[in-house]
């Protein structure tokens, strides 16, 4: 048994003996197609795994899930919108990077509150982040920030927008280097 079901089992038990009834669960839920958004384009990162995510649940559900992209920048902000402003039914789910829910809030003003207007399921996948450079380039981290430090400004470095834990990381490797990159954001 694992350590979450045993947690479940007991949290159950104790309902049970305390008299309160447990909670119950829509029995005929998915009774039609699940939306799976992703607030970010088709092919990156974040779509690649909702679209493994939605092909091996549909058939334990029994429902086809829809991945629908909804790109629109500001570090996925736009496309989480739409599950916010979605009926509270279950039928439109995010796939979404911890910085859209946890950075964004703290750098744009935002129409709502990820806290409050949406509820975790899980986490599907934890990534690293990783630097790389073009094979041209210095291949280890100190001669790369020697090289951007003889080369100010001139050394590119992209990420998926602004407010993207890569945009961010950028610019705490900047900080903590003293080097000045040219930051060129992507919508993906």
């Amino acid at each position: 048994m694992t350590e979450q079901r045993a947690i479940l089992s007991i949290m159950l038990a104790s309902a049970f003996i305390a008299g309160v009834p447990p909670p119950t669960l829509a029995q005929d839920y998915p009774n039609r197609a699940i939306r799976l958004i992703v607030p970010f384009p088709p092919g990156g990162p974040t779509d690649v795994i909702a679209r493994i995510v939605a092909n091996s649940t549909s058939p334990v559900l029994g429902q086809t899930i829809v991945v629908e992209n909804r790109p629109g920048g500001a570090a996925g902000t736009v496309g989480t919108r739409v599950v916010v402003s979605a009926d509270p039914d279950g039928y439109t789910l995010l796939v979404s990077i911890a910085g859209s829910l946890t950075i964004a809030p703290t750098l744009f003003k935002l129409e709502y509150d990820p806290l409050k207007d949406l509820a975790p399921i899980a986490i599907v996948v934890q990534s690293p982040e990783i630097l790389t450079v073009n094979p041209a380039m210095p291949n280890s981290l100190a001669e790369f920030i020697a090289h951007a430090r003889n080369n100010p400004g001139k050394v590119n470095l992209s990420s998926p927008g602004i407010g993207t834990l890569p945009h961010l990381l950028g610019a705490l490797l900047q900080i903590v280097s003293n080097i000045k990159l040219n930051h060129v954001p992507y919508r993906s």
